[in-house]
Order: C-alpha cells, then sequence, then structure tokens
C-alpha cells in the first residue's frame, strides 16, 4: 500500500519543526542497519564503515509508548492506516545525515516472522528504500509506504541532496 500527500504540510512542518527548533531528543546509532558487534563475519548483512544515523524511538517494544513525542509524530500516521498501538511491535524515527555521497546499508529484513513494514517519508531528497528485487521507494514527503516485512530484504540508502533523510519506520504484527 501506498498513499501520496497522506497527513499534509501542516502535519509534516510542526514535526521538522519540532525536531529541528527544539529540543528533540536524538540517540546515535553507529551503524545504519546492522549491528557490526551482532553480525560480524556477514558482509552482505555488514553497513559499510563509518554508516551512522541518529535515532528516536517512540515504541521501544510492543505496544509500549516511550516517548512523549508519540502523539505528535506517530499517532497520526497510525490513524490514517488504522493501526492500534498494540499491534505495533517497534516504531522508530531515523534521521539519517549526508554524508557527501549516497551510503548504502547492509540488506537486512526487520523481523524473521509475518509482520508489516511501514515507512512515513517526512522529506524530499534522492535517498530511497532499495529493495533486494530491484524495487525502490523514492523518499517523497509525504508518503506513506506499507509492505509485507517477512523474506523482505531491503535496505536505505542516504541522500546527498539534503542535510537529513527523515523516515518513521515501524513494524508491525
Amino acid at each position: 500500500m501506498r498513499i501520496e500527500n497522506a497527513l499534509g504540510k501542516d502535519f509534516i512542518y510542526g514535526v521538522i519543526n519540532e525536531i529541528t527548533y527544539g529540543n528533540f531528543p536524538w540517540f546515535y546509532q553507529d551503524y545504519m542497519a546492522w549491528n557490526p558487534r551482532l553480525n560480524e563475519g556477514d558482509t552482505e548483512k555488514t553497513d559499510p564503515p563509518n554508516a551512522i544515523l541518529f535515532n528516536h524511538g517512540f515504541i521501544p517494544k510492543k505496544g509500549e509508548i516511550g516517548s512523549d513525542y508519540y502523539g505528535t509524530f506517530v499517532k497520526p500516521i497510525l490513524d490514517k492506516v488504522e493501526v492500534k498501538l498494540e499491534h505495533v511491535d517497534r516504531a522508530v524515527l531515523l534521521f539519517t545525515p549526508n554524508f557527501g555521497k549516497a551510503v548504502k546499508s547492509g540488506w537486512h529484513t526487520d523481523r524473521r516472522d509475518d509482520h508489516k513494514i511501514l515507512n512515513y517519508y517526512f522529506n524530499t531528497c534522492n535517498g530511497y528504500t532499495e529493495f533486494k528485487d530491484g524495487k525502490i521507494v523514492e523518499s517523497v514527503e509525504d508518503r506513506l509506504n506499507m509492505f509485507d516485512g517477512k523474506g523482505r530484504d531491503h535496505r536505505s540508502v542516504s541522500q546527498t541532496d539534503t542535510k537529513m533523510r527523515l523516515v518513521l519506520n515501524v513494524n508491525i504484527s
């Protein structure tokens, strides 16, 4: 499922203003998709050296709200696709900085069991989500993309034309 112009510019600009001009808490992550300490020797699933991102966890584990920003940032998106909190296993906002070149994370699946992945793109940039089957979902402002996650290898590709790539990633059971 893909929804263009899912929530509108007021929603987008409210979020962007909050994370760029406020005291929004970002957490440093020294990998993009695969923690190298957990995947040593698996070269296909290893991120390139120096690949990092910043994250903010809204739902760290199934059905538990872990951020005061949940109601403002995540609930409107879940409401749009009629997903209830108790079905959300994880929701995290990912901030990828501009590395000056396109950096591709390691191939990965978010989980091994049946699940859906919802990606909501907050800004337009030349970064994208790439699937191993060759399909690409471009980062387009206010785009919501949901797909079956089981066995669906994918990776994120960083942008070179904006300071950040901002994507909400939600795992749904």
